[in-house]
């Protein structure tokens, strides 16, 4: 009926190409909501957002990412708060690569207060993929301190390596304590160990490795007490290193490393 109605009309109004294109949506002729729809809208000054909707689920259907992320362009200008479509757009800019354009709209959707938790903790990836750390570290952190991100082990790990990609260690020292206190967390006690020993803190070094372990990751001690001798060496605590790099020998990881190590206190020793 609708299709004799157009071949008689010659010049149908906005109104009955939406109501063939709904009509072929229920029928799931998806190529055809897309042409009325799109017939639609150029009459309209400022169609209404079911409209877009319409021409959008028709792209959704058939899988034509490009044009709904244009749909979806022209909704968050013409409706700029409805948050659920800035979300739709970056998540389809990121199925697209087109991975600075979905961070572009993840900021804007940021500063506008509409992202949950989920969505705050993608834009703080997509900041470390695209190597801005450091406004990561401040997003993650302004979040932890209002509570709307809670400060589990996964997001705190977020905000170590956020602080240290952005060469803030005294910050990354903070936060590396938080989770060995919070969560008596192993392998950021290495981290920790490893940041203060690249930072010659020799002494907080030894202070933070040198505790009797719970852990039955053989790789995961040996590492660890790779990392006290040689904080214990340089602090002149000679012995103690030998202890320690004698027990990195029994795991491959850590061997050859304190093999050297041992042969460097036995050349050492030779000289005095």
């Amino acid at each position: 009926y609708i299709l004799k109605w157009f071949a008689k009309e010659e010049n149908p109004k906005a109104e009955a190409y939406i109501l063939a294109a709904t009509a072929y949506y229920y029928l799931e002729n998806y190529p055809e909501v897309i042409s009325y729809t799109s017939r639609a809208l150029p009459l309209i000054k400022t169609p209404p957002l079911n409209w877009y909707e319409l021409l959008l689920a028709g792209y959704y259907e058939t899988e034509d990412l490009d044009n709904a992320a244009i749909v979806l362009e022209n909704i968050v200008v013409k409706y700029p708060m409805r948050k659920k479509y800035w979300i739709q757009l970056a998540g389809i800019y990121q199925r697209l690569g087109k991975d600075k354009k979905a961070l572009a709209i993840y900021e804007l959707a940021y500063s506008k207060d509409f992202l949950k938790k989920k969505q705050i903790m993608q834009l703080c990836k997509n900041y470390l993929y695209f190597e801005m750390p450091y406004k990561a570290a401040l997003v993650l952190e302004k979040e932890m301190a209002t509570g709307r991100i809670d400060s589990t082990l996964e997001s705190l790990n977020m905000l170590v390596d956020a602080w240290i990609l952005a060469q803030e260690s005294e910050k990354a020292e903070s936060v590396f304590n938080e989770i060995i206190n919070s969560y008596n967390d192993e392998k950021s006690r290495l981290r920790l160990g490893q940041l203060h020993i690249e930072n010659e803190k020799w002494e907080k070094a030894v202070d933070i490795l040198n505790i009797e372990l719970e852990s039955e990751d053989l790789t995961l001690i040996s590492k660890i007490n790779l990392l006290l001798g040689i904080a214990q060496f340089n602090t002149e605590n000679i012995a103690e290193a030998r202890i320690s790099f004698t027990q990195a020998l029994s795991d491959k990881s850590t061997k050859e490393q304190a093999e050297w190590w041992l042969d460097h206190i036995k050349r050492k020793g030779e000289k005095t």
